[in-house]
């Protein structure tokens, strides 16, 4: 259940959402604020702000040398190669990335229950790491790597 950075609130699923008493963004919105205040909404922004900046300087930083070993220092490359770059830049930093990634997710789900897990980034850490081990701040780490690849392609 912890292992997975989807496995918190998972607002694809009604039958989750049901069961939290989410039913729209405004009544998320009013459980949110009447349980934590205005600090409820800001969980999670600690790891998102690190994984956005994380993710963006090492992008910036490996995607010319990803594209010139495959063999092109021209900005003007075929889309084979810049789409190919882009995939194996993306796939690389979200390896560094996904712990991030996880701890986002989880602390943003955690700001909807009324006793929340986590107290903090790091509480979060320290939890997930005693509960699960390190692995489990890579679990899930293929499909983040596709889905960072085709974003930093695009």
């Amino acid at each position: 259940e912890v292992g997975s950075a989807h496995s918190g609130m998972k607002s694809g699923h009604s039958h989750h959402n049901q069961r939290l008493g989410l039913t729209n963004l405004y009544n998320a919105m009013h459980e949110i604020y009447s349980h934590h205040g205005m600090r409820g909404y800001y969980r999670g922004v600690k790891p998102a702000v690190l994984r956005a900046s994380l993710n963006n300087a090492l992008s910036a930083t490996i995607y010319k040398p990803v594209r010139h070993y495959f063999g092109s220092d021209d900005r003007d490359c075929s889309l084979y190669i810049k789409l190919l770059s882009g995939v194996v830049t993306g796939a690389g930093t979200q390896i560094l990335a996904a712990p991030t990634d996880l701890l986002k997710v989880r602390m943003q789900a955690d700001a909807i229950r009324h006793n929340p897990r986590y107290h903090g980034f790091f509480d979060a850490i320290n939890q997930i790491y005693h509960k699960y081990g390190w692995r489990a701040f890579w679990r899930g780490l293929g499909p983040s790597m596709l889905r960072a690849g085709f974003s930093v392609a695009a």
